[in-house]
């Protein structure tokens, strides 16, 4: 690729009735966090995205995926056919 993208995001698939990932389990947090911090490594012009899945993170999780090396977090109401999380819990946490 001769440039790098402009942002990066890192999803967790959420499970949706009626789609293959109903079935699969969750998303380990340390290969997420892992995918963090070589994103954040190697591509330092990059904003590294948490996107989709987060509802289901404890904050604790969360706060983990910052650590890593994600450095930006999408706070809309809906991810495309999905809820995302409560932006007050969310703002509580970055206090």
């Amino acid at each position: 690729m001769p440039q790098h993208p402009e942002s990066v995001p890192i999803n967790a698939l959420v499970q949706v009735e009626g789609t293959g990932t109903l079935e699969e389990t969750r998303t380990c947090n340390n290969l997420r966090n892992g995918l963090y911090d070589f994103n954040s490594s190697y591509s330092h012009d990059n904003v590294v995205r948490l996107s989709a899945g987060r509802a289901r993170f404890s904050q604790s999780e969360q706060a983990l995926c910052f650590f890593a090396g994600a450095n930006s977090i999408f706070t809309g109401d809906k991810l495309l056919a999905t809820n995302n999380n409560v932006k007050k819990k969310f703002f509580i946490l970055t206090k």
